[in-house]
């Protein structure tokens, strides 16, 4: 099975850059060092690549954090290039604030590197933090290494995160359609989740609640068979409703791969 999420996913990060000039904003109150409990929610900026000490672009960068720590990361497909970025880890809370080493898959999954929370802070209205990944990806036609670092700065996306969630929002099939092949999940209001694709795959696992006034779910099984290596196992991850677009982030329980995907109705 392929990464499938390759065409919806430039989409979405469109439809996020316009959701968030609703965020709400205070340039007059200054950075004030928070709580891991208050870093949960939805986050929305920049990462900025580096390749062999040259700054290669800066794109769009998604981020949901769930309330226990949890961290998932979207970065897309950079200039057109066959590759996007998922990180995926937690957050450990400290009196300053919360800080984590995430692990980095490339758009095949593979882990290639790692996203360091900068300081070990969280602020109340930013996030920052660097990458070191090494990867390859084709650029002109060609394969080339990429290899360096990477920065990242994230604000909160309030607007976005506190609307309702509810499982009967998500009842119902969802699914993408990506170059031939037909990806679905069928969700039931009791919180079970089917699917498949048309190559074969088979899909099964839960989706719960995390708190009623947020808008993130919690994915505590999602397994995956008869897909083959490396996407046959079990998963665990994340998801929010992005106005008619519901984003998954999953990764397999012992981190050795994960994968985003991007449905509609």
């Amino acid at each position: 099975m392929k990464a499938f999420f390759r065409y919806s996913v430039i989409l979405v990060f469109a439809s996020l850059m316009m959701a968030v000039s609703g965020c709400s904003k205070n340039s007059t109150k200054p950075e004030v060092e928070t709580t891991l409990f208050e870093a949960d929610g939805l986050w929305l900026g920049g990462f900025t690549f580096m390749e062999n000490g040259q700054v290669k672009g800066v794109q769009s960068a998604f981020c949901m954090i769930a309330p226990d720590g949890r961290v998932y990361f979207l970065q897309p497909f950079l200039n057109g290039d066959d590759y996007s970025l998922l990180a995926n880890g937690n957050l450990a809370q400290q009196a300053s604030g919360g800080a984590g080493a995430l692990t980095i898959y490339d758009s095949l999954g593979t882990p290639v590197g790692t996203l360091t929370i900068s300081r070990g802070k969280t602020f109340e209205t930013m996030i920052e933090g660097q990458a070191v990944y090494s990867l390859t990806a084709q650029f002109q036609g060609s394969a080339a290494p990429l290899l360096g670092e990477g920065e990242l700065s994230l604000a909160r996306m309030d607007t976005m995160y506190n609307r309702p969630s509810s499982l009967t929002y998500l009842a119902g099939r969802w699914q993408l359609v990506e170059e031939g092949v037909t990806t679905f999940l069928d969700f039931q209001a009791s919180g079970s989740l089917g699917g498949g694709n048309t190559s074969g795959c088979r899909f099964e696992g839960r989706v719960e609640i995390i708190e009623a006034t947020k808008n993130l779910y919690n994915i505590p099984t999602f397994t995956i068979t008869q897909c083959g290596s490396p996407w046959d196992g079990t998963y665990q991850g994340l998801a929010a409703l992005i106005e008619d677009e519901l984003i998954l982030t999953l990764a397999k329980q012992d981190d050795s791969f994960a994968f985003f995907i991007i449905f509609t109705r």
